[in-house]
């Protein structure tokens, strides 16, 4: 075992005698106690005590004698010597990020701090990410920056599947075999009961956790919720469209942007209408060797380009300014967004899971008439629905159990936070959820949009929630008080 940062609060973990919760609660005798081996913690930056271990389990459960996959666990611990006997497990979005990804893991850490004072901090990878059996695309250099207009490119996928069909069984790389990882862990680790985290897409898996597993969840937070019923195929169209109209609005009733901007959704207009009858080839740096290249800059590209812009609020607010630039035909600063968010697509996501889990899950459920409404008069319109829709085509499809996407009922606590501004998972979604949470509440913060830019506040709320079990009584003064940033407007 390889630990780093302050050895305060150390406790050794022996494999199969000593789990992080069995000294307080044991595991129902019923239940089979999976085994836990050392793994080395890879180079991280995360402060204090940190221990990594692997499980074994079934790539694919109904044939438990074929081949295994190892999910690698990291366990922040807490700084109590006495930390609670129910940790908080975290479960990233995607479908296709690891928990353990540096950048990831950093702002866990940090953001959890408060948590942690009392309780471990579990990351699991999620199978087929980081360290559990990843399926990667690495694309080639040329298809690198191909269809930019997409966020994951189908061609990736071509490319890659004859390698990862002989390195995994594609179908079990989905939301249900990720929740049965989930509790294999959680009795590796000795935990009766415990506290789920899941963000955007890793809010499916905690839902589906709940209805599968609820009797052993003490409360839950979800951020940026996809309600169980979305099709992550149509997150494109009316939920970009909305945020847009919203950055119009909000940019009209700002004395500054509207001084400096106010013909905003009309030169966002001429924008397109130029892009669509002659794209522009801008030279800028490659992200990743830093040489100058040529970038071509399409409509769909540009309208990809603002919808990723939305997602965090920091840029929500220079878009007004982005867009003026666009306007007046200076794309400099769009080329290099642009490349980079692609280059961090094929670096950070694990498509070939991302492509397991849409599939199987979304992809069936996906309709020409549904495709139509979502996306009919939209900014980016159909072109993200119908590359997802071509995954389909190609990829293998694993089942997907029909309660995934019932509606949860429950009366597990469970804190549901949106962003005002989000472009991926809005409040809409949330609300919607209320109805069958018999100790649920949601809270907004206006100015936040699908990233963590902007919830000033929100890890101070989530750490009284896991700490009382409770939404009825917290403190949200953060959340009432939080505002969309101001807008950048020209010196």
């Amino acid at each position: 075992m390889s630990l780093t940062g302050s050895s305060r609060g150390l406790r050794i973990f022996v494999p199969g005698l000593l789990g992080l919760c069995t000294a307080v609660v044991p595991v129902h005798a019923a239940e089979s106690r999976p085994m836990l081996r050392e793994a080395e913690c890879r180079d991280h930056a995360v402060q204090r005590s940190v221990a990594c271990h692997a499980l074994e389990v079934p790539e694919n459960p109904d044939q438990p004698k074929a081949r295994t996959i190892a999910l690698h666990i990291m366990v922040l611990r807490a700084r109590s010597e006495t930390p609670a006997s129910d940790p908080l497990f975290v479960i990233p979005g995607g479908p296709g990020q690891a928990a353990t990804d540096p950048s990831l893991l950093r702002f866990f850490a940090e953001f959890f701090d408060p948590v942690r004072e009392e309780r471990d901090i579990v990351l699991v990878d999620p199978r087929g990410t980081g360290g559990s059996h990843p399926l990667s695309l690495e694309p080639a250099a040329e298809q690198l920056f191909s269809r930019p207009e997409l966020n994951v490119p189908p061609e990736w996928g071509r490319a890659a599947l004859p390698r990862l069909e002989r390195e995994a069984e594609l179908t079990q790389y989905t939301t249900a075999r990720m929740v049965d990882d989930l509790d294999a862990v959680r009795r590796a680790l000795g935990c009766e009961r415990i506290n789920l985290y899941g963000t955007s897409y890793g809010t499916r898996v905690a839902q589906y956790y709940i209805k599968r597993h609820g009797a052993h969840v003490r409360s839950a937070v979800f951020k940026g919720v996809t309600p169980p019923d979305e099709n992550i195929a149509l997150d494109y169209g009316r939920h970009p469209q909305r945020a847009l109209e919203k950055l119009f609005a909000l940019c009209a009733a700002d004395s500054a942007c509207a001084a400096a901007f106010p013909d905003l959704a009309s030169r966002l207009d001429l924008v397109f209408v130029r892009l669509a009858h002659e794209p522009v080839t801008v030279e800028t740096k490659h992200p990743g060797t830093g040489e100058s290249v040529p970038f071509t800059i399409t409509r769909g590209n540009f309208a990809f380009g603002v919808r990723s812009l939305m997602m965090n609020a920091g840029a929500f607010v220079q878009l007004p300014l982005l867009i003026d630039q666009a306007a007046e035909g200076d794309f400099s600063s769009w080329a290099s967004f642009l490349m980079q968010i692609r280059l961090g697509y094929a670096q950070r996501l694990h498509g070939g899971m991302a492509f397991s889990v849409i599939a199987s899950e979304d992809v069936p459920r996906l309709t020409e008439d549904a495709i139509r409404a979502d996306s009919d008069g939209t900014l980016i319109g159909d072109a993200l629905a119908r590359g997802m829709a071509e995954i389909g085509t190609f990829w293998p499809r694993g089942d997907a159990p029909e309660d995934l996407f019932a509606p949860l009922e429950t009366r597990v606590p469970i804190l549901l936070v949106s962003g005002g501004l989000d472009p991926a998972t809005p409040p809409a979604g949330a609300e919607e959820m209320l109805a069958g949470l018999r100790n649920g509440r949601h809270v907004v913060f206006a100015g936040g949009a699908h990233s963590a830019t902007n919830f000033t506040g929100l890890e101070k709320i989530i750490a009284e929630f896991i700490r009382e079990g409770s939404a009825k009584a917290l403190d949200l003064s953060a959340a009432e008080a939080n505002r969309v940033p101001p807008f950048a407007v020209p010196e």
